[in-house]
């Protein structure tokens, strides 16, 4: 008998994939692209097994099997003015009740025993995040992941030079606050400047000092890191290998968790005009399209 590979269960989901789409034209019913990936992961998940053998050993299971749907969050407050990287807190909340019921959430730390949820991730480290963000979290019992800018721990966003209001920061006692109460911080660099247009020597100097100021001030270990923008490139990578384990982009990464070190982990963004069932399709989908209207 010969056991079948993963290899062999891909091309024959995409074989039949083709024959239905293909069924689908012929009959003047022509899908969409969200037909067409459902048909795909329904076919994908439902002849998937345990036993399939991986002819190609360089890859590892972990990169086959563990994509982990990964959201990035900002500021969550009431606001008057239109801001892309703003939710209000009633809806942010309607939000992580939906995830928790439908997907369940996983915790950084025990991501390698993952069997199934979704990570939430918050960047900057705004003042609301401890507010308003950490209450709804600790009512669902849920762990979050905060990327924070240390220079500008107790100050506002000043970095931000093209905000039109200004937001104040997370202070330290209200990061200690969110380590103490189980949720990790990573580091978001010193100065949020997009890195790409550093040279080496910086690049990596805003990469060990970021970490260095957090685990001083707070005796932790730092393994996680956000680069500012998502903006990142081989060169950027192999300096934040060095540095720190999990290295986290945005909607132009692998959607695929390699192992030990990753250094492009894929994240989605929420936007606030999305409802609950876009949430649900970005889950469902995730890194299969393109979730950013405002390109």
């Amino acid at each position: 008998i010969t056991e079948e590979t993963i290899e062999s269960h891909l091309g024959k989901t995409v074989h039949s994939t083709l024959e239905w789409l293909y069924k689908k034209v012929m009959e003047k019913k022509i899908p969409s692209i969200t037909d067409v990936i459902d048909f795909y992961s329904e076919k994908w998940c439902k002849n998937l097994s345990q036993d399939f053998l991986i002819v190609r050993k360089e890859m590892k299971t972990e990169a086959l099997s563990n994509s982990i749907p990964t959201l990035v969050f900002h500021s969550v407050r009431r606001h008057e003015e239109s801001d892309l990287f703003t939710l209000d807190p009633a809806h942010f909340s309607d939000i992580v009740s939906f995830i928790v019921e439908r997907f369940g959430t996983v915790d950084i730390r025990s991501v390698k025993d993952n069997a199934g949820g979704v990570l939430l991730t918050f960047d900057d480290g705004y003042k609301d995040n401890f507010e308003v963000v950490l209450p709804i979290l600790n009512d669902h019992n849920v762990k979050a992941l905060f990327f924070l800018l240390p220079n500008y721990l107790g100050n506002y966003n000043l970095w931000n030079t093209k905000a039109s209001v200004m937001i104040p920061h997370l202070s330290k006692d209200e990061v200690a606050t969110l380590i103490q109460q189980g949720h990790t911080v990573g580091s978001h660099g010193l100065t949020h400047h997009n890195l790409k247009k550093f040279a080496d020597p910086d690049v990596l100097l805003e990469l060990q000092e970021s970490r260095r100021m957090i685990e001083d001030w707070f005796h932790i270990s730092v393994d996680c890191f956000a680069y500012p923008y998502g903006s990142t490139d081989p060169r950027i990578q192999n300096i934040a290998r060095k540095v720190y384990r999990l290295s986290f982009s945005t909607d132009q990464a692998s959607s695929q968790w390699s192992g030990e070190t990753d250094v492009d982990i894929r994240r989605e963004f929420v936007w606030p005009h999305q409802t609950v069932q876009d949430i649900e399709d970005l889950i469902v989908h995730f890194g299969t399209y393109d979730n950013n209207p405002y390109k």
